[in-house]
């Protein structure tokens, strides 16, 4: 009998890792509510709008800048995964290796936006970027084992 590793399990990690990218976007929308700051008809004004409201701590202002970044973060490093996840399962690759690699993207990517979030000293920022590293490492792995066999 297969296994679940063995199975095109990969596959579900493109919609999964686009769900990750969206959830800081969430949490930014909210933390903007309960400040009384967002305003749908300018959704990209709202974090500028914000710095000259009154009332609203500078920490937790910089934290909704954070939310931001991660939550553009990972859209930017979605592409990258998502073409390396296809590249792998099109060439042939073994399933449980494009699998458990898709894993650790997914796992990086939750652990980079608590951190990223979370951060308030300068060695957050560092570890945060190692496991970015991993994450970039891990799609850019996919993508050349893949084109190996291609």
């Amino acid at each position: 009998m297969a296994s679940l590793w063995d199975s095109r399990l990969s596959l579900y990690s493109i919609p999964a890792a686009w769900l990750l990218a969206y959830i800081p976007q969430v949490i930014k929308v909210n933390l903007l509510k309960q400040v009384g700051g967002y305003n749908n008809l300018e959704p990209r004004q709202n974090i500028a709008k914000l710095g000259s409201k009154p009332g609203v701590e500078d920490k937790l202002k910089a934290k909704i800048a954070r939310v931001e970044g991660t939550h553009n973060n990972g859209l930017e490093s979605f592409p990258l995964f998502a073409i390396s996840v296809l590249v792998a399962n099109h060439a042939g690759l073994a399933q449980s290796s494009i699998n458990k690699t898709a894993a650790l993207y997914l796992a990086s990517r939750v652990l980079y936006s608590y951190i990223y979030i979370q951060q308030s000293r300068q060695w957050h920022s560092s570890t945060r970027t190692l496991v970015w590293l991993v994450g970039v490492g891990s799609s850019i792995s996919l993508l050349i084992r893949g084109a190996n066999l291609a």
